[in-house]
């Protein structure tokens, strides 16, 4: 209990740093469970980072959560109430995932893999852990990576 809380202190502290080594096992163990969860019907809830671009100017990264449900995902901003983005399957077409760049590791963990959509003029991009991909892929396609 008590190293749990300092394990959840010392990865909010440090982020990528040292603190996803000490939360790393957790993180498994939380995915296996979400997916149980998500296979017996219930909604959800991942951290995650989104940006939207529609034209040749990148976004900033906004952190927040995407709520999965059978045949929906929902973005919230971190501190919304209500969800900004709501998604289908049939409305986004997988178009590539990458690991984060230098540059954006500035904004959003390194060890994150980012997944790209299009929804029709613009890109939408999820920046989520890899444990979380498995619930992803129920809802949204997971697209090839990049080379």
């Amino acid at each position: 209990m008590v190293s749990d809380w300092l394990s959840d202190l010392a990865g909010g502290l440090f982020g990528g740093l040292i603190g996803d080594e000490l939360t790393e096992g957790r993180g498994e163990k939380a995915a296996t469970k979400q997916l149980a969860a998500f296979s017996a019907g219930r909604a959800v809830t991942i951290p995650c980072a989104f940006r939207e671009s529609t034209g040749a100017a990148r976004p900033r990264w906004r952190h927040g959560r995407l709520e999965l449900s059978k045949g929906r995902a929902a973005w919230t901003r971190r501190f919304g109430r209500a969800p900004e983005l709501v998604l289908g399957r049939g409305e986004t077409t997988a178009l590539h995932s990458r690991s984060v760049t230098r540059t954006e590791a500035l904004r959003v963990n390194p060890k994150l893999v980012v997944l790209a959509y299009q929804r029709g003029e613009s890109t939408i991009e999820f920046a989520i852990r890899h444990g979380d991909l498995r619930v992803m892929a129920r809802v949204l396609e997971i697209p090839a990576t990049q080379r």
